[in-house]
Formats: structure tokens, C-alpha cells, sequence
């Protein structure tokens, strides 16, 4: 779970806030010793539908006025592959099928089945908000001009993050519905070990 997202909005004592995490257990001790109140944590794996479906039936006991803002952060990534290029991957392909194959599942589906699962309290939302976090190595203007060959698996399925986010404002767009794919920048998590 992304703790800097934590931290900020359950600052705010008007704020309802709802995490998904695979081991809520040991993110409530987290929480206790970041002293984060004001938090409500739920299990959820962005590769498992229905625990996502279960949290969405969870959430709604705690929001009956809908959900304003959903932040959909889901990623896969692993350090051996994350360092190798396009060719390298090429040369292991059983590698590249399960580096690409578990990205897609985690990051791409199971971004879709999150919304898909939260929006019937989406539209019930005031603000009606839907925020996937993208990447600015998605952006496929940087490979060449920054010599930047590796992230292969995390650049590629980013970037159809990406388009399901436009897919989605294009579909919710009528509802009132604002979604968006945006980049944070270097965030402090144990992904680059904690470094901003």
C-alpha cells in the first residue's frame, strides 16, 4: 500500500479513508507505529477480482454517501527483470512471459476490476474521481533521448495503464466522472527503499 497517500489524507478528519492491502494485519501494526489514524483497512490483491469485489461490499458499509476519490496504484515489478533490456528479456522468453504476464494481471486487470468494483460508489460520490498512478517511464518520449533501455515490463504495462484510464473517461465522461493517469514523481516506498 502507498503510506505517503495514507499519511496525507487521514490528516484531514473530514476524510473517510480506505486502503486495500494483502496483509492487514501487518499494515494496522504500520499504522500504529506511523501513529495513522482515521484509516480504514481492507484485503485486497489487485490480482485477485474477488477480494477486490469483497472490499468494494466492505467499503460501502463505511460509506454510504458513495467514495469521492479512488486511487488505483497497483504495480509488479521485480528487480531482476526491471534492470534487463528489451533484448535481454528477449533471451529468457520463459522470464519474459511470467514478468509480463504477472505485470498485466496486477496492473492492467486488476486496475479494471478495482474500478470496476468501486464504482457503483464512485457514482455515488460527490467529486466522482478516478486516479490511476501511471509512470513517467510510460511516456514514450523518454526511452531515446534518456538512454533509458530497462524497465521493460514496468514501462510497457504502465503504458496500457495509461490507456485504460483514457478508455475510462471515455465511457464515464456522460456520468460526470473525471479520471485521469498521472505520475507522482520518485514517492519514498520500500519499492527504492524509502529514498525520495
Amino acid at each position: 500500500f502507498q503510506l505517503a497517500w495514507l499519511q496525507f489524507l487521514s490528516k484531514d478528519p473530514n476524510n473517510t479513508v480506505i486502503g486495500l492491502v494483502r496483509d492487514v494485519k501487518k499494515t494496522k501494526q504500520t499504522l500504529v507505529e506511523e501513529k495513522i489514524e482515521n484509516v480504514h483497512i481492507f484485503r485486497g490483491d489487485m490480482a485477485d477480482k474477488k477480494s477486490l469485489e469483497a472490499a468494494a461490499t466492505s467499503a460501502a458499509e463505511v460509506l454510504p454517501s458513495g467514495l469521492d476519490v479512488i486511487i488505483i496504484n497497483g504495480v509488479y515489478v521485480t528487480e531482476q527483470t526491471n534492470k534487463m533490456t528489451v533484448s535481454d528479456l528477449a533471451a529468457q522468453p520463459d522470464l519474459l512471459y511470467k514478468d509480463m504476464h504477472t505485470s498485466l494481471d496486477v496492473n492492467v486487470l486488476g486496475s479494471i476490476y478495482a474500478v470496476n468494483a468501486f464504482l457503483p460508489l464512485i457514482l455515488k460520490g460527490a467529486q466522482k474521481k478516478i486516479i490511476f498512478i501511471s509512470s513517467g517511464h510510460a511516456d514514450i518520449e523518454l526511452p531515446v533521448p534518456a538512454d533509458v533501455n530497462d524497465m521493460v515490463t514496468y514501462a510497457t504495462i504502465k503504458g496500457a495503464v495509461n490507456m485504460i484510464a483514457a478508455k475510462y473517461a471515455a465511457e464515464l465522461k456522460s456520468k460526470d466522472v473525471k479520471v485521469l493517469s498521472m505520475s507522482p514523481g520518485l514517492v519514498a516506498t520500500s519499492m527504492n527503499n524509502n529514498r525520495k
